[in-house]
């Protein structure tokens, strides 16, 4: 099972990565249906394109390109973590 937590060991420095349920959907979904991890590794943006998705969160999946399920995990985790953190004013 592949989820956005922080791996173990010193490789990263810790940084909180947010809360994005539509992301773990995604990556649950493709953890269990072998024929969605196929397409989503091999066009993302195609793959993604019925499952409506936040725009925010389409973006940063259907940038990723790798061939296995755990680098897509890996990218994804450090582009939620490498991107600046937004401030909502109420």
């Amino acid at each position: 099972m592949y989820a956005l937590t922080r791996p173990a060991g010193p490789s990263i420095p810790f940084r909180s990565i947010p809360n994005r349920p539509a992301i773990s959907d995604v990556l649950l979904k493709a953890s269990a249906n072998a024929s969605f991890r196929m397409r989503l590794l091999a066009d993302p943006k195609n793959a993604l394109a019925g499952m409506n998705l936040p725009p925010e969160d389409f973006e940063l999946l259907a940038g990723v390109a790798t061939s296995s399920l755990k680098d897509f995990a890996n990218q994804v985790r450090m582009r939620l973590v490498e991107q600046p953190r937004r401030v909502q004013i109420s």
